[in-house]
């Protein structure tokens, strides 16, 4: 019931977790609730620790392997009730991967410094088995919630495949100029395509674009207590 706790006490105790304008702040008050609530911090460098993220890489970064994940590790004592900051870097996802006695969590921070009412995704959509903890500055708020409960794996797969097929139009039109004898291109142009998600009502007028003012809020917070529950 360890990870269970660490969320009650993000909901009971909002305040002393924003304090600051700086989301690593933010992240470095989520990592003393870990050390406070019985786990231990491990570097990503020290050899065991990067053997066993290797091989849980392509099942943490899988954006629709809803988990959990088993701990399979759990046989050495060094892996259970621990967590690694950044485990794939300060630009990747997760920024915890936390190791309880049968699972493995990913858990990814959102921050806000401003009025901002939902995360920022840039390049990657809420992968379904992470569990999402968002953050207010400015609302001294916070909230989380399971990356499959506010995106079902339909819905993420149609959202990915666009740049898919972005991706295969950007190709053809790179071989058709190729061929083009009248483009010479001498100094390398082309176009740049950014991968970009963002959350709007281009698609459905009724889209929840505000995650702490919303009907299912409550809801979504619970699933996540509920789960962890249940892996405990």
């Amino acid at each position: 019931m360890k990870l269970k706790k660490v969320f009650e006490d993000l909901q009971k105790h909002k305040a002393s977790y924003i304090q600051s304008k700086e989301g690593v702040d933010f992240e470095d008050r989520f990592e003393s609730a870990l050390k406070r609530f019985g786990f231990t911090k491990e570097i990503k460098e020290d050899e065991e620790i990067k053997t066993a993220l290797d091989k849980l890489k392509k099942d943490v970064m899988n954006d629709f392997n809803e988990g959990p994940m088993k701990n399979v590790f759990n046989n050495n004592g060094r892996f259970v009730d621990m967590f690694v900051r950044e485990p794939y870097g300060s630009q990747n996802y997760p920024d915890f991967l936390i190791f309880t006695k049968d699972y493995i969590i990913p858990v990814e921070i959102k921050f806000s410094s401003k009025a901002q009412k939902k995360p920022m995704w840039n390049g990657n959509l809420p992968k379904a088995g992470g569990i999402y903890i968002f953050g207010n500055y400015v609302d001294a708020d916070l909230t989380f919630f399971k990356g499959i409960d506010v995106l079902s794996n339909y819905e993420r797969k149609k959202l990915i495949s666009f740049w898919d097929d972005v991706r295969a139009l950007q190709k053809k039109y790179e071989n058709e100029l190729k061929k083009d004898s009248n483009f010479k291109n001498e100094y390398g142009f082309n176009v740049y395509l950014r991968k970009t998600f963002n959350q709007g009502k281009s698609i459905n007028n009724n889209a929840i674009l505000d995650f702490f003012n919303n009907t299912k809020r409550d809801e979504l917070e619970q699933n996540v207590m509920d789960f962890l529950s249940k892996i405990n």
